[in-house]
């Protein structure tokens, strides 16, 4: 029952009752519609029958906020870079990427950047009965056709087998589609949705749970028949073998595979939910929707994610971008970042979204200081004195982050970014009072009502959630910031069996929902408010070895490398593979940034360590956030020479077309050229040695006698032809002019 006490003092009035079920191993449980509930403070009130216990009593408020089921982000626009969905009979396609269609919605094939990346067309196959069968869709009809939205739907058959199939997409390609399987009379022995991929064009891969700093990005697996499966990807929460992200390709064309969970699948520990296969030349992702014999029963409803990459084309100025390069040569082209919430008035370092007690006179002084240059301090030190934090170190720390984003405003930066987190949330506000048990990754979570308690790493940008942080975001954007970056964009386990597509695989135990779509649906929202608002977005999303396709789509840039941190070299911490796969941010349209994370005992090794995170950076077009002091002078030069201007070409060592060959070690280059010059970045990853360039000085521009110097030091290098030659210690790198 539900007594409500609206007024202090008021008699409680009975809202609702009800029945709970009979006890189940030890669990009743009831989803309960009640009333809507006016402002107010309520109980919640259980009571035990037949026992001698007792009643439960929960008290919660139920505050009604001016931001619920706003409209912010939600208007049906076409932001950029993005283009209109077009159809051409059953192609869809969608910037830098064209879907021909088959009659149950999935893909015949895939043009990713002109280039085909599968072998053969997606199919569903059915084994009943000692045969395969391969599921046939009747005509696949366009219900909806706009330039922001396709929605398709067909039905199936499969000998006796039959169902359903809808696709929804949205314009930056991604495809939600949904299998509807009728129950049957006869027994099938397995269905699965097989993706015949060309392997030529899949040399890396990347898999995602319900978690970071543990999933892989790399090399995709060699040899012949099953190279991989979805059990040997580690995960926190997700009980099986289900993977809920894969993604499959090279630096810039591939293919994403995604969904919450197994939900509607039909498990077989014996049988993993996803494997990878090698056959010959097609390697095939084989998704086994029903693992093993059995007589369909009931409806089965499964939802499957796909989306092709690069998901749209990278900024036209990305190259020249920068985060906290204050000292960049062009202003317009750097944002200041304001990197926890103190910086921007929070009473939390990293769990709320306005500043401290919704006083915005602070985004105003912000917004004063950054027209004007100078820092109200009388003003600053007084609002201090007003803040209430519960111990002194905290409020030192507060005091002093505050300062550092004023000072910031002070330079007058041209761009500014602000930390937020998505998943924080403190208990003790209006919303977290109200929204608590919506917003929890946790089935059942216990209140902290005292000052400041926060929920760090907790929440799911549900529908209201987003409603929430967009409502404030504007006050952000509108006053005194230009960008958002997101915290904790990874997938998380969420065990709300009511508000997500978790359930229950058996009686109180949950399979968890990973949550791409919900993430994915408050960074479009950001982006479709800076549209509304008429502000240029360059948002960031904060990724550390989770590069998910349909979550980044629409953020601008990304910032990874969290996952490792100490006094080794860079070399040593993330491979070629790896930064290919997960970094380099080809595949999502995303300007990519790393936090170089050095801590060690030993100042001068920690330079060391700084130079090999500049020649990692440097060679995979990497810029850090955390800047190592060798990376400015470097950059630099690479942007006298022109680097990321129209005229200046650029070569990325993962390239077939190479102007410069290397022997002697085994090193990553970058290499930047115009008509009669270029500069080229060598970075040792493996012992040193004496190196050699062979460089092509046709592809160049460069005459027969041209001149090398190392750009560092003005040394001039050895040159007999067209070969370059100079020493390279172990993980060092050299920045070569040749003109």
């Amino acid at each position: 029952s539900l007594p409500a006490q609206p007024q202090a003092g008021a008699r409680p009035v009975l809202i609702a009752t009800t029945q709970m079920p009979a006890f189940e191993k030890f669990t009743s449980q009831l989803e309960w519609k009640i009333p809507p509930l006016p402002e107010g403070a309520y109980e919640f009130i259980v009571e035990l029958d037949g026992v001698n216990a007792e009643p439960v009593v929960v008290g919660f408020v139920r505050h009604v906020m001016p931001w619920e089921h706003n409209p912010l982000g939600k208007s049906d626009a076409l932001v950029e870079p993005f283009e209109p969905i077009r159809i051409a009979g059953r192609k869809v396609s969608t910037v830098l990427r064209a879907h021909t269609l088959n009659n149950l919605g999935l893909w015949d094939q895939i043009e990713s950047l002109n280039q085909p990346l599968l072998k053969a067309p997606m199919r569903l196959e059915v084994k009943a009965g000692g045969k395969t069968l391969i599921a046939e869709g009747k005509q696949l009809a366009f219900v909806q056709e706009k330039p922001t939205r396709v929605v398709t739907e067909s039905h199936w058959t499969a000998g006796d087998f039959t169902g359903a199939a809808g696709a929804d997409w949205d314009y930056d390609g991604m495809m939600k589609w949904t299998l509807e399987i009728q129950p049957s009379k006869e027994r099938v022995d397995s269905m699965t949705l097989v993706i015949p991929l060309d392997d030529k064009a899949m040399p890396l891969f990347h898999a995602c749970t319900d978690g970071l700093r543990f999933n892989f990005a790399g090399a995709t697996p060699a040899g012949q028949g099953r190279v991989w499966d979805g059990s040997k990807a580690a995960r926190n929460s997700i009980i099986g073998s289900y993977v809920p992200y894969i993604w499959l390709g090279a630096e810039e064309r591939g293919l994403a595979v995604f969904g919450e969970n197994d939900r509607g699948w039909a498990r077989d520990p014996k049988v993993p939910c996803q494997e990878l296969v090698r056959n010959g030349d097609t390697l095939e992702l084989r998704l086994n929707l029903i693992a093993g014999p059995m007589r369909i029963e009931g409806k089965r409803r499964i939802g499957i994610g796909f989306q092709a990459t690069p998901t749209k084309p990278m900024p036209s100025d990305w190259r020249v971008r920068g985060v906290n390069l204050y000292w960049h040569p062009d202003r317009t082209r750097n944002a200041q970042f304001l990197g926890n919430c103190w910086q921007w008035g929070a009473l939390t370092a990293y769990d709320e979204i306005y500043p401290r007690d919704e006083d915005f006179t602070v985004y105003d002084k912000l917004a004063e200081t950054r027209r004007t240059g100078v820092i109200d301090r009388e003003w600053l030190k007084k609002w201090m004195a007003d803040t209430k934090l519960p111990n002194e170190s905290e409020r030192a720390s507060f005091e002093k982050n505050l300062d550092y984003g004023f000072r910031t405003c002070e330079g007058r930066p041209a761009r500014i970014l602000v930390y937020t987190n998505p998943r924080a949330l403190r208990q003790d506000t209006p919303e977290g009072r109200t929204f608590l048990d919506e917003w929890s990754l946790d089935a059942f979570i216990t209140r902290k009502a005292q000052y400041g308690a926060a929920l760090s790493y907790g929440c799911n940008p549900v529908e209201s959630f987003c409603d929430f942080s967009t409502w404030y975001y504007r006050k952000m954007l509108e006053i005194f910031a230009d960008d958002i970056n997101w915290d904790n964009t990874y997938l998380k386990a969420s065990f709300d069996t009511v508000g997500t597509d978790a359930y229950e695989l058996s009686p109180g135990v949950i399979q968890p929902a990973a949550g791409p779509f919900n993430m994915r649906a408050l960074i479009r929202r950001a982006a479709v408010l800076q549209h509304e608002i008429k502000k240029r977005a360059m948002n960031m999303v904060h990724t550390t070895n989770t590069a998910i396709a349909p979550i980044m789509a629409f953020s601008h840039s990304h910032v990874t490398w969290e996952d490792r941190k100490g006094d080794s070299d860079f070399q040593d911490r993330f491979s070629r593979d790896y930064i290919r796969a997960e970094s380099i941010g080809r595949q999502h349209g995303s300007v990519p940034f790393a936090l170089v994370l050095i801590h060690g005992p030993d100042e001068k090794k920690n330079e060391w360590v700084g130079r090999t995170a500049t020649g990692v950076l440097l060679t995979h077009e990497v810029k850090p956030v955390i800047i190592p002091d060798v990376y400015r002078p470097c950059f630099l030069r690479l942007l006298e020479f022109g680097y990321g201007q129209p005229d200046v070409r650029v070569f990325n060592y993962w390239q077939l077309e190479q102007p410069v060959r290397v022997e002697g070690a085994d090193a990553a280059t970058l290499v930047v050229s115009k008509p009669g010059s270029a500069m080229a970045v060598v970075c040792d990853y493996g012992n040193g040695g004496n190196l050699t360039l062979n460089v092509d000085m046709k592809m160049l521009g460069l005459k027969s006698g041209f001149a090398a110097k190392d750009a560092e030091s003005g040394e001039k290098l050895s040159i007999t032809g067209g070969q370059v030659t100079f020493p390279l210690k172990k993980h060092d790198f050299r920045m070569v002019i040749m003109e």
